[in-house]
């Protein structure tokens, strides 16, 4: 904390000079300023690393009723759910674990140090959402520590009109949906107002729930910068059956996710200089049998703040961006006791010209946490264009990831965690070609991670608690393929593979991915204006459990008095498949979702 506290002063010392230099107006006019990739935004990588992009029509198409069921229909993420609209759910990228991608809001990183588990509990409705970046492989670079195995960063909308969205939906297993968002600039200051409720009396035994999602977000423009403010929360009761434990089918869990974040930032000719503080507090209740609630009841409270200082620059070689952070997490529980642990970091990253046919970036990010000292996290990214439609791409880098709270601390009679837990580290090497034309994308690639010390819960045999143990070597290969053409047809294929040398041990989690995922999906134009998607999907996991997926959504818009309307029919598990995602947890078979959307 000796250092934090420096630091916090210096981070709002750095607002404060801002807001001074707003207060200025200065007179001058802005130059456009081409960026290489900050944690705002990855879209810059996009020549040198693989990167997917689900935007706000996409998602307004896709029959989802949640961010989590959004990356159903994403090759290369592996969403496992153990529960219906992304009640609860756990997201895995190249073969590794739902610890190991960093979920990231507008740059900030959202991940939640008690468990993975919850890094899911986003503050932000799908009515916020202008787009999803999706970066494969190591970004530890850039974000430091969870950024093992990918980068998910949720960019939401600027409220640059007056707007009102409202939505309305309901349908099997009890389910009604309703919410509202509401868009309203003000001179100089913009406005964003969402709120959404969804229940359900449940698929099965005890998988009822309730959600609701409140965000806000109030932008000040100035002449040469501006001001954000974001705040999100989001409330979950649901029941639990054998999420956790197969011997207790009565579980019951209710979390809460509070999020605050403010922003700054001034530009000008030659560059930018951004400040940033969040703070983010998850609370989670978690009861054995709902019915009998007071015989074992689990209460954890983790708290994540910190902030940053990021300045970017036109260099005479080539952008340059260079920034330190310091971060801090907290928990209290009664089962993992109270802890917490504080970071440093130091990071920089170079780009050549973007408008040269051979384009690098090079970065190096330096954390420091007391219990494991220095991390060291360099990046190399190439691309080479062929001519202008084909692009060579390489990249290579190293990754870390710390351990949860639970991995450290988490204490039953079926899981023991482990104080004595080293970071996971790993090498990652990748390289691909892409195709972009006007009508038709492509990209192939190919991932090798070279990991020690990967973190797994492991057992000899079925009579054994599962312990967590640092792994000595993991290493993963991969190849993807996809496609897009006229924006019509899209949809790819990815094969995964892994090596152990301690296959001879039971692990969850850890070695439980995708070996094969394919992804088919088609936008139609019906007669009557009717519009349909289709998303097909097959995956097979490394242990031979394999199924098809197909949903379809059914829309028609029209308008009258000036006022848009959209109604909707989604039928999600079209073909009635029995399948599992997360253990042998049963998903929702054939489910008919009916609904309408208003806009003024």
């Amino acid at each position: 904390m000796s250092v934090f506290k420096p630091f916090f002063f210096l981070v709002i010392l750095g607002i404060s000079f801002i807001a001074c230099a707003f207060a200025e107006e200065a007179a001058y006019t802005l130059e456009p300023i081409v960026i290489i990739p900050t944690k705002s935004s990855l879209l810059p990588s996009g020549d040198l690393r693989k990167i997917s992009v689900i935007n706000k029509e996409q998602i307004h198409r896709l029959p989802v009723g949640s961010v989590a069921e959004l990356f159903k229909h994403a090759l290369g993420v592996d969403i496992r759910q153990r529960g219906a609209l992304g009640v609860q759910a756990d997201v895995n990228m190249q073969g590794a674990g739902f610890e190991q991608v960093l979920i990231s809001l507008n740059g900030v990183r959202l991940n939640d140090p008690q468990t993975g588990h919850h890094n899911m509990d986003l503050p932000v409705t799908l009515m916020d959402i202008e787009r999803i970046e999706i970066l494969p492989g190591q970004g530890s670079s850039l974000y430091g520590p969870q950024a093992f195995a990918g980068i998910i960063n949720i960019v939401t909308k600027e409220p640059e009109v007056e707007e009102l969205e409202l939505e309305s939906s309901g349908g099997n297993f009890g389910l009604t949906s309703g919410g509202l968002s509401l868009s309203y600039p003000l001179g100089t200051f913009k406005h964003r107002l969402s709120f959404t409720r969804k229940e359900s009396s449940g698929y099965r035994q005890d998988t009822d729930f309730e959600v609701s999602t409140l965000s806000f977000n109030l932008q000040k423009d100035f002449s040469c910068g501006g001001l954000e403010y974001l705040f999100g929360y989001t409330d979950k009761d649901f029941g639990a059956d054998s999420f956790y434990s197969n011997l207790y089918p009565h579980e019951e869990e209710h979390t809460d996710t509070r999020f605050f974040n403010l922003k700054a930032h001034i530009r000008n000719k030659i560059g930018e200089v951004k400040t940033n503080l969040y703070y983010r507090r998850h609370s989670d209740k978690f009861i054995l049998d709902r019915n009998r609630p007071s015989w074992y009841v689990n209460y954890h409270t983790s708290y994540s703040y910190g902030g940053d200082l990021e300045g970017y620059i036109e260099s005479p070689f080539g952008p340059v961006l260079a920034g330190a952070e310091i971060s801090e997490e907290k928990i209290t529980s009664t089962n993992l006791g109270g802890h917490s642990r504080g970071a440093q970091a130091l990071y920089a990253q170079f780009q050549s010209p973007q408008e040269k046919r051979a384009v690098c970036n090079v970065g190096l990010r330096l954390d420091h946490y007391e219990n494991w000292g220095w991390q060291t996290s360099p990046s190399l990214s190439i691309g080479y264009k062929l001519n202008p439609d084909f692009r060579l791409k390489a990249s290579g880098g190293r990754c870390f990831r710390i351990p949860s709270f639970t991995d450290l601390y988490y204490s039953s009679p079926a899981n023991i965690g482990n104080e004595n837990l080293t970071p996971e580290k790993a090498w990652t090497a990748e390289t691909g070609l892409s195709l972009n034309q006007d009508n038709f994308q492509a990209e192939l690639a190919y991932f090798s991670r070279w990991a020690e010390d990967l973190i797994a819960w492991m057992r000899a045999s079925s009579s054994d608690a599962w312990e967590a143990q640092n792994l000595a070597e993991v290493d993963t290969q991969g190849i993807e393929l996809d496609f897009s053409l006229f924006s019509k047809i899209y949809g790819g294929y990815i094969y995964q593979y892994s090596q152990t040398d301690s296959a001879s041990l039971n692990t969850k989690y850890t070695l439980e991915f995708l070996k094969h995922h394919a992804h088919l999906g088609l936008n139609l134009s019906l007669p009557w204006e009717i519009v349909q998607s289709l998303s097909l999907s097959y995956k097979q996991r490394i242990d031979q459990r394999h199924y098809f997926l197909l949903d379809s959504r059914l829309s028609k818009k029209f308008e009258q008095d000036g006022v848009d309307y959209e109604i909707f029919l989604d039928i999600t598990n079209l073909l009635n498949t029995s399948y599992s995602e997360q253990d042998d947890l049963a998903m929702p078979g054939r489910w008919i979702i009916g609904g309408v959307r208003v806009k003024l």
